[in-house]
């Protein structure tokens, strides 16, 4: 969808995945909330509540042609489990994410008239699930 609306555009900029998966981790999470089955306004504690729902269950690939599916079985307060564009979407009992990888990034700042703060990719990940940094740090070519 992204595409054809900005057909110029790339979908491939950093931090477009994480976001196509945190927005439907979101609504994900709202549909299987206690709030959404008792037709009580959406809290922040609900959506909470709502994300171990996203994990479980059967895998569903988190996509255009899958998602009518995905939002029916949590609506009836069944566990899926979300397959989102880096892997597998899953909370546990508190809200809190089990894995994943976070890239890890760097400000430099610069000097002269324009003094601003450049964000580079260290070339380095965070894996949320072991709590271990992985990837090569160049030190050369990426900031420090």
């Amino acid at each position: 969808q992204y595409l054809i609306k900005y057909p110029e555009k790339t979908a491939n900029v950093s931090g477009m995945g994480s976001t196509y998966d945190a927005v439907y981790a979101i609504a994900l999470a709202i549909a299987a909330s206690e709030d959404a089955r008792s037709n009580a306004p959406t809290t922040g504690e609900s959506v909470r509540g709502g994300l171990p729902f996203l994990s479980g269950g059967s895998a569903i690939p988190i996509e255009q042609s899958t998602l009518t599916a995905a939002f029916q079985r949590l609506v009836n307060g069944e566990h899926i489990s979300a397959i989102g564009t880096f892997g597998p979407m899953a909370w546990n009992e508190s809200g809190a994410k089990r894995g994943g990888l976070i890239e890890v990034w760097c400000l430099r700042a610069t000097t002269g008239a324009s003094a601003a703060a450049v964000a580079e990719s260290t070339g380095r990940q965070y894996d949320v699930g072991t709590a271990k940094l992985a990837g090569a740090f160049d030190a050369d070519t990426r900031c420090p």
